[in-house]
């Protein structure tokens, strides 16, 4: 045997570990679970991914080619080929995926944990395996979520697009004035509206018994298809909004989403409209619509359910009663609550709100005690002021 190789530095694991910036990128022959972090491999995915994302980037600051060429060729194609590869599937692709995800993530930082905490891993080694992972699949994540529906965010917004003018801000207390009347009127309208929904649907003033949610998820299915269809005739928008897509599914871990609040979910990577299996069936019919709004490239919030206020056939909807919440925030910022801690409302005197629209949630249960509670208190302040 040569010298050399009798004197080889095999290192004992117990000493001291190296810190040099090689020591990141070069395994240990000492550590014997050392990993490279691939960082040839990795490194070049996250230069393309990061390329992609830059054209990407630069097309979405042309209208044309976000309007014409992704919302209506690109993205759609994308979203519909996607929902209708995983609408073979029974279950939820997105769910699937997701717990898929956090193993690949979760499942190499516990061993790499485990080697490091035993000494047969540097830790440098492994941070450096693991962010070369982590960004690298974020990047792949980041451009795919892009490419199939995350170009819609540059979009116009609906308004924009259909030529309706916008809110301004009131300039004055006369212009403030005004609007207050107009939102007015249009609650009144919407009160209106809602009466003779409840009368067309009931045929009376009273329907006589309980309603109920359309028979079967196909149900639903049909009658958000059918309303989709006529909201894109009503507000001439593209062709291309009609057209049914694939169906929306319910989550089998939907008691975790119970504990998270969530509703519903649209997941772009597979093109599923995804729900909560144990919303209240009143709720169901407004989750499922707006989880297929994003189907269609609607990104905005609001947008993607008031749409349908009109559209959808008062025969499948389940009707219920609500306390109303939130409606007249209480608080001492002027340009956010409607009414001051103690509920008068501004610019107006002798004039108070107590009832559940001063509370700032809906609490979950039965609010007749929360509503008490805050009307006793803003009395009491009340007759205070007076004595």
């Amino acid at each position: 045997m040569s010298e050399s190789s009798e004197t080889k530095d095999l290192r004992n694991p117990k000493d001291p570990l190296p810190f040099g910036v090689f020591a990141l990128f070069t395994p240990d022959e000492a550590m014997e679970k050392d990993q490279p972090p691939r960082l040839k491999l990795r490194g070049l995915t996250i230069l393309v991914c990061a390329a992609l994302l830059g054209v990407m980037w630069g097309l979405t600051h042309s209208p044309d080619f976000v309007e014409q060429v992704y919302a209506r060729g690109l993205g759609y194609g994308i979203a519909r080929g996607l929902g209708f590869i995983t609408g073979f599937v029974p279950t939820s692709v997105a769910e699937i995926c997701l717990f898929a995800g956090v193993l690949y993530l979760l499942v190499p930082f516990a061993i790499a944990t485990v080697h490091v905490l035993r000494r047969k891993r540097r830790i440098l080694n492994a941070v450096a395996a693991g962010f070369f992972r982590f960004w690298a699949f974020a990047a792949i994540v980041l451009t795919l979520f892009y490419l199939s529906w995350g170009m819609n965010y540059a979009r116009e917004p609906l308004p924009k697009r259909l030529g309706w003018k916008s809110i301004e801000t009131p300039s004055d207390d006369a212009e403030n004035e005004k609007q207050t009347r107009e939102i007015a009127r249009l609650a009144e309208e919407l009160v209106h509206a809602a009466n003779e929904n409840y009368t067309q649907f009931a045929g009376g003033d009273d329907f006589g018994r309980p309603s109920f949610p359309p028979a079967n998820a196909m149900s639903l299915e049909a009658a958000l298809d059918g309303a989709y269809e006529r909201v894109q005739k009503k507000l001439s928008l593209e062709a291309e909004f009609a057209v049914a897509r694939a169906p929306a599914k319910p989550v089998a871990s939907s008691i975790l989403m119970n504990y998270l609040g969530i509703g519903g979910f649209y997941f772009p990577w597979t093109g599923e409209a995804n729900y909560n299996r144990l919303l209240p069936a009143p709720m169901l019919p407004h989750t499922v619509a707006h989880e297929k709004a994003h189907q269609r490239g609607i990104t905005s919030e609001d947008e993607a359910i008031r749409w349908l206020d009109e559209a959808l056939p008062k025969a499948n909807l389940s009707l219920t009663t609500v306390h109303a919440f939130s409606s007249c925030p209480i608080g001492e910022r002027s340009e956010k609550c409607a009414a001051d801690s103690f509920g008068k409302l501004r610019r107006y005197e002798n004039l108070y709100v107590n009832d559940a629209s001063v509370l700032p949630d809906s609490p979950g249960v039965n609010p007749q005690g929360s509503v008490m509670a805050f009307a006793r208190r803003n009395a009491l302040h009340f007759i205070d002021r007076l004595s």
